[in-house]
């Protein structure tokens, strides 16, 4: 917000942004400095607002007023935020000490990046907010792009709202297949692969795993997820995948596809949780089963009570495996 209002207020070059001069229609004359290919052009400001989750709302169960709280992962989103500055810096200024593509674009290319940044507070009702009153309307320079969103259960009603006002969103870290849906969402990309690319690779581990140490027991897989847009469409995405399977066929040549054999197949069953109550009747409940490889669908704030849990009901320690997917910083 401090760099948006920054640039609002400029009537003057700003050499941290590739030496730009603000002007409302978000056409920007250069000052001569540096022409495009040996001539003058205007310089179009292209504003990208980035939707983060600094801190998360949460609702108090007897009163329901909101609260504001950390979730424990406040640097790496510090960290993402003035990594998206770095970059937005490099690309004005042609700087290519790190994508040694855009060396010196910024002569080659008439276009600056503006950002803007702005807290989703990890709740749905926050972002839509934030979308409609901060970001698709009511501003005098245009949002160009959305970078962010974070969590699929905030990116599915944002990436609706962006279609339906023409603005692409491009996210980093949202991998729920809802997403997948091109019609719905025609205006939403991922640098990543959705849920049911890495749910093909975790059954495929199972499967080979299985095959190399011939052991039953290895056919078998729990899944505890979080009962949100992310963890039920990964699980989903688990179940869909039980007969997929990698076939090895000598030579470092593989084929993929999904088999009919049940005898071979990965059985896949999970429990949800949707509040920290609810872990340990999920966890009993796949305790129950006997499986002893299990996948964590869930986030680092939930980590240490899942596995307390786990403990008390005797899944976890020799014996047992734990996978847990992408809902995790990288302190883990």
């Amino acid at each position: 917000r401090a760099l948006s209002d920054h640039l609002d207020a400029a009537n003057a070059p700003h050499p941290g942004l590739g030496y730009l001069e603000h002007i409302p229609a978000g056409s920007i004359p250069r000052d001569g400095t540096a022409p495009v290919n040996g001539e003058d052009h205007d310089i179009q400001l292209m504003r990208i607002s980035a939707l983060f989750s600094f801190l998360s709302k949460r609702y108090d169960e007897s009163t329901g007023e909101p609260y504001l709280t950390t979730r424990g992962r406040e640097k790496n989103r510090y960290a993402i935020a003035a990594a998206s500055l770095l970059a937005a810096h490099h690309f004005n200024t042609g700087d290519g000490s790190v994508v040694r593509e855009v060396e010196d674009i910024n002569n080659k290319c008439p276009v600056r990046i503006t950002v803007d940044f702005h807290d989703l507070e990890s709740n749905t009702r926050s972002a839509v907010d934030v979308l409609t009153s901060q970001v698709l309307t009511g501003r005098r320079t245009p949002t160009t792009a959305i970078f962010g969103g974070l969590y699929s259960s905030t990116s599915i009603p944002m990436a609706t709202l962006s279609g339906v006002y023409g603005v692409p969103q491009a996210c980093f870290s949202c991998t729920s297949t809802e997403l997948d849906n091109a019609k719905q969402y025609p205006l939403f990309g991922r640098i990543l692969p959705s849920d049911a690319g890495t749910a093909r690779a975790i059954v495929s581990f199972a499967s080979q795993r299985n095959s190399e140490a011939n052991d039953e027991e290895l056919r078998f897989m729990g899944v505890l997820y979080k009962n949100d847009a992310f963890g039920t469409a990964y699980y989903l995405a688990l179940k869909e995948s039980e007969y997929y399977w990698i076939y090895s066929k000598g030579g470092g040549v593989q084929e993929e596809g999904f088999s009919d054999d049940n005898d071979g197949a990965i059985r896949v069953e999970g429990a949800h949780f949707s509040t920290e109550e609810d872990i340990d009747a999920a966890v009993q409940a796949l305790a129950e089963t006997g499986f002893r490889v299990f996948v964590g669908i869930f986030y680092t704030n939930d980590y240490e009570r899942v596995m307390e849990s786990a403990y008390k009901y005797g899944i976890a320690g020799p014996g047992y495996v734990w996978i847990l997917t992408d809902g995790f910083g990288p302190d883990y």
